[in-house]
C-alpha cells in the first residue's frame, strides 16, 4: 500500500472538514439521526431538527477551523511552522490503528499507567493454572494413596478406590489453599504472560497513550533527533507561545515501540526490580513525531522520517462515515 506524510494528513483532513460544510454532505454516523413523531397517525421526520443538527456541526468546524488558523498565525509570528494542524480525536485515532505509542513527556521520562493493569491482565490470561491446580493435587494425592494402599490386605475391594480419593480430595483442597496463600500461580502468571504483554502494541498503547499528569513516571530513552529536527525542538525550547499552549500536558512524542527504550526495563518495573541497564549510544532509528494537544487540536512539529500510516485509512478518515471533531 502507498504511504503518507504529514502535509497529505493534514490537506486531507482539513480539506475533508471544509467539505462536510457542505448541504449536500453527508454528516458523520454519530450525528446523521432523525427525529421522527406521530401526527393524526402519520409518522413524520421533523426536518428543521435534521437542520439544526447540521447547523451545530457546520459551527463546530469553523470553530475549530478558526482556532487552527490562529495557533498556525501565533506559531508563525515565533519562526515556528508545523507539519500539521489537525483535529486531536484524528491523530489519536491514527496513533492507535497504526501502532505508535503516545508519549507523554515529563523530562526524560514519560507518564504511564501503574503496572498494575498489566499484573491484573496477565492474571486473568493465566486465570486456568490456579483453576487446574486443586485438581493437579487432587490427582497426584488420589495417585499416590492407591499405589501406596493398593496391595494392603486390611483394605476392602471398595476401600481401595474408597480411599484414594478421599486422600485425593483433600490434598486438592490443601493444594488449592497453599496456592492462595502463597499466590504462587499469580507469581508465575505476572512473570510468563506479562513479558509477553509487554510486547504487545494494544496493550502498550493502553499503558501510555491517554496517560495522566498523577499517573506513573517511566524513564526513557528516545533516538537522537537529526539536524532538522534539533534546530525545530531549539524554536520550541525557547517558544513563549507553545509555553502557554502545554495545559493540555505538555509536549508529546508518537512512535513506534522499537523507537524507545526503557529504563529501568518494563519487565523489570512490573517485578518491582529497578535494575539500571547500559544502553547504547545509537538508539533504533525509527520515525519519532513531536507534536503538542491543545484546545481540542493536535499541532505537529517535527518528525524524523516518513510518517508510517497507510493512505487507505486517511482516505477512509476523508469520507464522512467518522466523525473528525
Amino acid at each position: 500500500m502507498t504511504k503518507t506524510n504529514l502535509a497529505v494528513i493534514d490537506r486531507s483532513i482539513n480539506d475533508a472538514l471544509e467539505g462536510a460544510k457542505s448541504p449536500e454532505a453527508i454528516l458523520p454516523p454519530n450525528r446523521n439521526f432523525r427525529q421522527t413523531m406521530t401526527v393524526a397517525g402519520f409518522e413524520v421526520t421533523d426536518l428543521e431538527f435534521q437542520t439544526q443538527v447540521r447547523n451545530k456541526y457546520i459551527d463546530e468546524i469553523t470553530s475549530y477551523q478558526n482556532k487552527r488558523l490562529v495557533v498556525i498565525e501565533k506559531l508563525a509570528a515565533e519562526g515556528i511552522k508545523p507539519l500539521a494542524v489537525v483535529p486531536q480525536r484524528v491523530w489519536d485515532r491514527m496513533c492507535k490503528d497504526t501502532g505508535l505509542l503516545q508519549l507523554r513527556m515529563d523530562g526524560k521520562k514519560a507518564k504511564g499507567k501503574d503496572m498494575d493493569l498489566i499484573h491484573d491482565m496477565a492474571k486473568e490470561r493465566g486465570q486456568f493454572i490456579s483453576q487446574a491446580i486443586p485438581f493437579i493435587g487432587s490427582a497426584i494425592g488420589a495417585g499416590i494413596a492407591y499405589v501406596f494402599f493398593k496391595d494392603c490386605a486390611e483394605i476392602t475391594p471398595v476401600g481401595h478406590f474408597a480411599l484414594p480419593a478421599i486422600i485425593g480430595l483433600v490434598t486438592g483442597v490443601v493444594t488449592k489453599g497453599i496456592d492462595v496463600v502463597g499466590e504462587f500461580s499469580d507469581k508465575f502468571s505476572i512473570r510468563f504472560f506479562g513479558k509477553r504483554l509487554l510486547k504487545e502494541t494494544a496493550v502498550l498503547q493502553q499503558i501510555f497513550n491517554h496517560a495522566s499528569s498523577w499517573d506513573k513516571s517511566y524513564g526513557i530513552r528516545l533516538p537522537t533527533p537529526p539536524d532538522d529536527v534539533q534546530a525545530v525542538l531549539a524554536k520550541i525550547g525557547r517558544s513563549k507561545i507553545i509555553d502557554q499552549m502545554k495545559g493540555d500536558g505538555g509536549m508529546r512524542v508518537a512512535a513506534e515501540i522499537d523507537a524507545v527504550t526503557f529504563n529501568p526495563p518494563l519487565y523489570d518495573t512490573m517485578l518491582n526490580r529497578y535494575r539500571e541497564i547500559e544502553i547504547e549510544k545509537t538508539a533504533a532509528r525509527r520515525d519519532p513525531i513531536i507534536y503538542l494537544n491543545h484546545d481540542g487540536l493536535s499541532v505537529i512539529f517535527a518528525q524524523f522520517g516518513d510518517f508510517p500510516i497507510e493512505q487507505a485509512l486517511v482516505e477512509d478518515l476523508c469520507t464522512g462515515n467518522h466523525n473528525l471533531l
